[in-house]
């Protein structure tokens, strides 16, 4: 009986054994969960050994985690060191980032369970690595061409290499190319003929002329030097060296393989290192734009480029497209990137230039035919509130006049000064600006002969606006038999001896005339346009700074707002002769109210705004 109940026991615990390997047999093993930690989803990372972390489970119990891998954009699985057999833990690996391009890439962890369950994880990492970081010096620019010879291509062609380019807003020979290199004519230099040593030292260049060619050699190439727009410690260390080149003045070699592994995109000072000390020093010659320009932080100085309000870089306006450049002064011959700086875009002052922009009507009215820079920039040559510096502008120089200076490079004498009202024209975004070997005419507004002049009127077609100028002068020599103006030897006036009429010889030789040719100084003027030191809204022009006030601008002298006829005369047009209660009164009356046109009592005409014509 007893060995009966046992056998039956035994048989009944086998049974209930095998039905519960069975049922356990038959339940699908979990899967197991991967949590990537490190790094963190959307981050930016770099270098050759990039921390990736997960912390991983099995998934149940009675299961374990057999292995960790991670993979690079779906690529090869890669085997991660953690506590393979457990039942959790973090496993990691140092992944190298220098393997892939710099950009947007993918990084999966999979873990797999001993029920052979897995499961994956997915981020996005962008990867930036410095792929300049092994290059030398002693092999620059070659090293550059080799990955970069599209860029190079681009940036020969361009305004800023060849200082020289299409010109078609000029309308002084507009067919041919110009620029500052070789036949432009401006009132400070007069002309680069015969001094490259010293005026090519703001030349995006290693040294030699640029060759205008739409089949650069290497050789050619090799002149372009990326580092003086993509390196700012290399841009403050350049210079003209003995052999004529231009380069780095310090010797040490770890500092110039710095300057080559070091690429970036060119900051404010890249920009003002040459442009803001154009004319021969700092703000002499945009009187709106300085080394100051760089790093200040006063707002009213300028409030786009202050570091305290609007913090915009050099390209946030001047975009460059294929290593053109967009924008242009209005004494700046050359064409590059066939686009105007607007203020009003998709992402600044986006409603200005809109009927409804502003909030004073009056204001919205003149947006037609009155460039914001006109209302916005009511003093340049202003000085920095935070600059050392003085930051005058030269109104005038003089060639004829013994030089201030004691030592070489001498300079001929100059007026400069702070705090400058603009002079302000109309101007159709055309310019008459004179090249190398005009004959030049006076010019009857300014008794100057011009070597820049805005074109425009106030009757000009719509597009044409009123803007703000610097306006400078300049004692030049001109040829007495057909009022050419002479290139000056320049070179020899700075670096040897600061004679002006040995220098005024050497340039009629230069220029193919004999030495001996009688000349005579001549008063020549230029307008540049105002672009910078917008100050903070505050310091905008009001209706009154205009408006029967002489102080900042003269209506009705030659900016042409003088009535057509007599008072008597135009008021018999509609009524008796009445007496004139001033601006406001008589405007709100006759066109804002009765809607006439300006024609009506003046010489031109506003037909972009509906009115009724006489």
């Amino acid at each position: 009986m007893n060995k009966r109940f046992l056998l039956l026991s035994v048989m009944l615990l086998v049974i209930m054994a095998m039905s519960a390997s069975t049922a356990f047999a038959g339940k699908p093993a979990p899967s197991p969960t991967v949590a990537i930690t490190a790094p963190a989803s959307g981050a930016t990372v770099s270098g050759t050994a990039v921390a990736i972390s997960a912390d991983c489970a099995s998934g149940g119990t009675g299961y374990t985690v057999t292995g960790v891998t991670y993979n690079i954009d779906s690529g090869a699985n890669v085997a991660m060191s953690g506590p393979n057999g457990s039942a959790s833990g973090t496993w990691t690996a140092n992944w190298d980032s220098t393997a892939v391009g710099n950009g947007s890439h993918t990084i999966a962890v999979t873990a797999t369970n001993s029920g052979s369950k897995t499961a994956t994880q997915t981020i996005t990492v962008n990867v930036s690595n410095n792929p300049h970081a092994d290059l030398l010096w002693s092999e620059y620019p070659s090293n550059c061409l080799s990955c970069h010879r599209a860029k190079f291509d681009e940036m020969y062609q361009a305004v800023h290499y060849q200082w020289s380019g299409d010109a078609p807003d000029m309308l002084n020979q507009p067919t041919v190319k110009q620029g500052k290199y070789k036949n432009a004519v401006n009132s400070y230099c007069i002309n680069i003929l015969g001094n490259w040593q010293v005026c090519g030292k703001c030349h995006a260049g290693r040294g030699a002329e640029p060759v205008a060619t739409t089949s650069p050699t290497d050789t050619q190439l090799k002149n372009i030097d990326c580092l003086m727009c993509h390196n700012e410690a290399y841009a403050l260390d350049r210079d003209r060296l003995s052999d004529g080149s231009m380069g780095p003045k310090t010797t040490d070699e770890a500092t110039r393989n710095s300057y080559v592994r070091s690429m970036a995109k060119p900051t404010k000072t890249n920009c003002l290192k040459c442009h803001a000390f154009a004319g021969g020093g700092d703000a002499v010659k945009r009187g709106d734009l300085t080394w100051a320009h760089r790093n200040t932080g006063d707002s009213v100085f300028d409030v786009h480029m202050s570091t305290a309000r609007g913090k915009l870089t050099c390209q946030a306006c001047h975009k460059f497209v294929n290593h053109k450049v967009t924008g242009k002064g209005s004494d700046l011959r050359a064409t590059d990137y066939a686009a105007e700086v607007k203020c009003s875009t998709s992402t600044c002052h986006s409603t200005k230039e809109t009927a409804t922009g502003h909030t004073t009507v009056a204001v919205n009215k003149h947006i037609a035919r009155v460039a914001c820079q006109t209302c916005h920039i009511p003093v340049y040559a202003k000085d920095a509130s935070d600059s050392t510096a003085n930051e005058a502008t030269e109104m005038h120089r003089s060639w004829k006049e013994p030089s201030v200076s004691t030592a070489a490079p001498y300079h001929p004498p100059s007026t400069k000064a702070n705090n400058q009202i603009p002079k302000y024209k109309f101007w159709n975004r055309k310019s008459a600006n004179a090249l190398l070997n005009d004959v030049m005419t006076l010019d009857p507004i300014t008794s100057a002969y011009l070597t820049s002049r805005p074109d425009g009127a106030i009757n000009g077609a719509l597009g044409t606006k009123l803007y703000a100028f610097k306006y400078k002068t300049a004692e030049q020599p001109m040829r007495t038999a057909n009022n050419i103006l002479i290139a000056l030897d320049t070179k020899y006036y700075m670096l040897t001896t600061p004679d002006a009429v040995e220098a005024t010889k050497r340039g009629l030789t230069a220029m193919g005339y004999n030495s001996t040719d009688a000349f005579s100084w001549a008063i020549t003027g230029t307008y540049g346009m105002l672009n910078h030191e917008v100050p903070t809204k505050d310091k905008v022009l009001a209706c009154a700074s205009c408006h029967e006030n002489t102080t900042q601008m003269s209506l009705i002298g030659e900016l042409g707002y003088n009535l057509k006829n007599t008072q008597a005369v135009l008021c018999a047009q509609c009524h008796n002769s009445r007496a004139w209660k001033g601006y406001v009164a008589g405007h709100d009356r006759h066109v804002t109210s009765k809607g006439y046109d300006c024609s009506w009592c003046h010489s031109f005409s506003r037909p972009e705004r509906g009115l009724k014509m006489p």
